[in-house]
């Protein structure tokens, strides 16, 4: 990662993602820890693309899935009891929506390229919406 690179994810930081993880911890009742390996989503020759790329890949599926999921009370306190953490991260290289939301042991995975299939926000949000629902 470079300088370039650098810059782009602390503008994230800076800009977008508190609101975003606001919206979370909100959502899921409580500052679940969010670990995000930003060094793996910073893929070179994206860096302008990053807040657009990160919010429709990572984010806006992620908080629509929880957003359907805390719709009723039994919904937000298995959230609040039940989910522990969230990991976002590109380990696999997985493009695929339907293959990139694991609930395990109270941990919410999220392992999608950030560059590829970028707009295709609602195969994601039901694929994490599954994942959380299967899980909790």
């Amino acid at each position: 990662m470079g300088l370039i690179e650098d810059r782009a994810i602390q503008a994230f930081l800076t800009y977008a993602y508190p609101r975003l993880e606001a919206q979370i911890h909100r959502l899921v009742g409580s500052e679940i820890p969010i670990e995000v390996e930003w060094g793996a989503l910073a893929e070179s020759g994206y860096a302008d693309m990053y807040t657009h790329n990160f919010t429709n890949v990572y984010f806006t599926p992620l908080i629509q899935a929880l957003q359907q999921i805390a719709v009723d009370s039994l919904g937000r306190d298995a959230l609040r009891t039940r989910l522990q953490g969230i990991v976002i991260k590109n380990e696999s290289g997985q493009f695929e929506a339907n293959a990139m939301a694991v609930f395990k042991d109270g941990i919410l995975v999220l392992d999608h390229a950030p560059n590829s299939n970028v707009d295709d926000v609602n195969q994601r949000v039901q694929a994490t919406f599954h994942a959380i629902e299967m899980g909790i």
